[in-house]
């Protein structure tokens, strides 16, 4: 079936074409033209995304069949790799990376087409344009560039294997999740477009539904990350589970920038006018960050430890990047000019739940800001200095930039659970007293009687404070019936910041004789014994590390694998982890010294579990927010008829924000 799937990726193109050729000839139709044409381009869209599902197949076809034949399955698996690495294997390769990306792409313009009516408008054209295109442009790009089922001139016996450092069960989800996430993020940056382009940028009613495709995308980046950061945790040279690597930054950026765009139609529910612009701003900015993440990731603009499978597709996405921003450029002026907002004197010393918002978008921009400019820095002074690699200690200020956003972003959380059960329920005094005594109070013991740092005693009883807010709106939720997926996601956010802020690390590295024992954080670790052996090919040796503290015993083994054949891999690290309550031990074995004894290196990191938790309740809270419903239109705002449209236009609020 290989052989017909470059005919399939011309069929999607032509489907993808036809889309826009439909999307823009409804414009010189009368509406009920109109409506004909534009269902008819849905069902092109329809076709493009069943055709794309089978390219998707056929290719992931061709690695678990061992197709070597194809360029992309000979450099990236082997017939004796299991079949779960075979699907890592499919997406270890820039081309099937960018197919992935395609096909999940066209699928979600498709599942968003079931959920829109057809109803002949400008919005509906314009959107089958702008999708369109963007499909469009990855189908172009995937066939003409990447070629993910270009052929081998001979086919050889046997493939060259995946990396072993990608051989691992993180490595299957961590690519899928971001290019799903990425995926998403389509569908915001079309209704903006579109509602700009369209004359529709009043319509509430177009807004409302993005909430539920942001939260999606959200938490697929959030299961991503945490996924890459599992990973990383094993790769014990790889820094920990986050080293500020340039793509690791540039992954929170988007972060940030998805959750803004969030936090901004969720407070259309209050403020619709207020808000309208920072929807119009924020909404297409994750698809374009996406774009240029993916472009960074395929060149060698920054020095990143994620090297692998860097291709010539990085001009392909450039192109499509430089083409995106500049349709997000226009959409930002067109929206600027046409949509005023009157100005008000301001309130102080009042915080309802969209000033609250307000002070966390303006905090997401420039914390996302200021850590794409940190990450670029190296480049953009060897730009102007001209010269060779300039060394810019980025991790430290990254660092800082990260604890400042930190405390803010713990403080506002719980302050905006007060102020929503104040609004709720009237009488925000008691509450706020009783969190803030419980956040003074571990402040004291902290620092008074456990004598620990400043900024760490300020960030553990901002966390207190934050967290017995959320679980106070928790129980009123429960009892009223109320969501409670908002609470959820920020109590997981709460836990991970004070969990990496808590976080300390002891390491130690040296040789370790059988029988004798290594003391390291209250925990004792004794050389047992040595094992080899051979497991799928491989050769696996390393030491048997019994660990002890009190009543508790483990038993791990780090190894290293060798790859007989493949002397250029060398001898490759396999760390043994053990997570607790909360101690995480990770050994790993660097191999036998002159003497007989084993190197080892053990890192002992505290509070591990409970960041890996609150990325999980971060998840899980986007998940069940999505099933939760629709958020509800906005109400204080002045309701226009629209006449011939079955819609609610509202008038701008007057605030400035």
């Amino acid at each position: 079936m290989s052989e017909f799937a470059d005919h399939f990726l011309v069929a999607v193109s032509l489907c993808c074409a036809v889309a826009v050729v439909l999307g823009a000839s409804a414009f010189r139709l009368r509406r009920r033209a109109a409506v004909w044409v534009l269902l008819l381009a849905k069902m092109a869209i329809f076709i493009a995304a069943g055709l794309s599902i089978v390219v998707l197949v056929i290719f992931i076809g061709a690695f678990i069949g061992d197709d070597f034949s194809i360029s992309a399955v000979a450099r990236c698996s082997s017939s004796g790799l299991p079949a779960v690495y075979k699907l890592s294997a499919a997406w270890a390769d820039p081309a099937g990376r960018l197919l992935f990306w395609a096909v999940c792409t066209v699928a979600v313009f498709a599942l968003w087409l079931v959920t829109l009516k057809t109803d002949g408008s400008a919005f509906n054209a314009t959107a089958f344009i702008v999708a369109g295109a963007v499909c469009l442009g990855f189908s172009l790009v995937v066939l003409f560039v990447a070629r993910p089922f270009s052929s081998v001139s001979a086919r050889p016996d046997e493939g060259a294997g995946l990396n072993p450092l990608l051989q691992n069960i993180w490595m299957v989800v961590h690519p899928p999740a971001f290019f799903l996430a990425y995926s998403l993020f389509i569908v915001p940056f079309v209704v903006v477009v579109a509602s700009v382009f369209g004359g529709d940028m009043e319509v509430a009613e177009l807004y409302l539904p993005l909430r539920r495709w942001l939260l999606a995308g959200i938490g697929f980046l959030s299961l991503g990350i945490l996924a890459g950061a599992r990973w990383a945790h094993g790769q014990v040279d790889w820094g920990g589970y986050w080293a500020w690597d340039p793509m690791q930054s540039l992954s929170l950026v988007l972060w940030l920038a998805a959750v803004a765009a969030l936090h901004s139609v969720n407070a259309m529910q209050s403020a619709f006018g207020g808000f309208r612009r920072w929807i119009l701003v924020l909404g297409p900015a994750p698809f374009v960050l996406c774009l240029f993440l993916s472009f960074v990731a395929t060149s060698s603009l920054l020095e990143s430890v994620h090297t692998f499978g860097r291709s010539t597709i990085g001009g392909g996405l450039l192109g499509l990047t430089g083409a995106y921003s500049l349709l997000w450029l226009v959409c930002i002026i067109r929206s600027v000019r046409a949509a005023p907002i009157a100005p008000a004197p301001p309130i102080l010393f009042r915080f309802g739940t969209d000033r609250i918002m307000l002070l966390s978008n303006i905090g997401f921009v420039v914390t996302a800001g200021i850590i794409g400019v940190v990450t670029f820095l190296p480049v953009i002074l060897r730009l102007v200095t001209r010269t060779g690699p300039v060394n810019v200690p980025a991790r430290q200020s990254l660092s800082h930039v990260a604890s400042v956003a930190g405390v803010l972003l713990i403080f506002f959380v719980g302050f905006y659970r007060l102020a929503d059960l104040q609004q709720r329920r009237g009488g925000l005094s008691l509450p706020m007293m009783a969190c803030g005594a419980l956040g003074v109070v571990c402040f004291g013991v902290l620092y008074r009687f456990a004598g620990q740092p400043l900024l760490l005693c300020l960030v553990c009883s901002l966390g207190v404070f934050s967290l017995m807010a959320i679980i106070m709106k928790l129980f009123w939720a429960i009892r009223s019936r109320d969501k409670l997926a908002g609470s959820i996601a920020h109590f997981g956010v709460v836990l991970l910041v004070v969990a990496a802020f808590a976080g300390t690390e002891k390491s130690i590295e040296m040789p370790l004789a059988e029988g004798k024992t290594l003391p390291l954080g209250g925990w004792e670790f004794s050389y047992e014994s040595f094992e080899a052996k051979v497991s799928g090919g491989v050769e696996q040796a390393g030491p048997h590390i019994a660990m002890r503290k009190g009543s508790v015993y483990k038993r791990l083994w780090p190894h290293r694998d060798t790859y007989p054949g493949k002397p250029e891999l060398g001898s490759v690290s396999r760390s043994a982890i053990s997570t607790g309550w909360f101690d995480d031990i990770c050994i790993s074995f660097g191999g036998p010294a002159p003497d007989g004894s084993a190197r080892i290196a053990v890192r002992a990191r505290t509070f591990m579990f409970w960041l890996w938790l609150g990325g999980a309740l971060i998840i899980a809270g986007s998940a069940l927010a999505v099933a939760e419903g629709r958020t509800r239109p906005p109400t204080n705002g002045r309701v226009i008829a629209t006449p011939g449209r079955n819609r609610v236009r509202l008038a701008p609020v007057k605030r400035r924000y």
